[in-house]
């Protein structure tokens, strides 16, 4: 099921439908510019190819070291093999920077990352604070691979 709107253009997927007491249903659907682009690459490739980082993190500012690193995103885990790990990202950097973006948390990570597509290669500014004795800023560069390459 589709929705369309008066000129007959596809605005978007219907993906569920939640029936009411009342009788009436409530259809959510997902938007067509968020569709398109996943038709066109099956079209196209016969698969979906997903940006991959390597990287499990969070927001610095809900751990420990919140108020004493900057802002952005703290590396818990770094995929072995990943463009992370390939790049020199290591646990407990912080990505501050991402191909010359500011990111204040994970979120803003994913959402750069999001606009990316495999094979891009970007730099990211990291702070490293763990093992040195004067932290730095180190500004690595990694190449996006995919992420199906990588499920098990």
């Amino acid at each position: 099921m589709h929705s369309r709107h008066r000129r007959g253009q596809l605005i978007g997927i219907c993906n569920a439908y939640v029936d009411t007491v009342e009788g009436e249903g409530i259809n959510f659907a997902v938007p067509s510019e968020k569709v398109v682009p996943v038709v066109e690459a099956l079209i196209e490739d016969g698969r979906i190819a997903r940006p991959f980082l390597g990287i499990v993190g969070t927001d610095v500012s809900g751990t420990n070291v919140a108020g004493i690193v900057p802002d952005g995103a703290l590396v818990y885990n770094v995929t072995a093999g990943g463009p992370a790990d390939l790049a020199g990202i290591i646990s407990n950097d912080v990505i501050v920077e991402f191909d010359g973006v500011r990111v204040l948390n994970f979120d803003a990570v994913k959402a750069e990352l999001a606009k990316h597509k495999v094979g891009d290669t970007v730099p990211v500014k990291v702070y490293r604070f763990i093992g040195l004795e004067e932290p730095e800023y180190v500004i690595l560069s990694f190449t996006i691979l995919d992420k199906t390459d990588f499920n098990n």
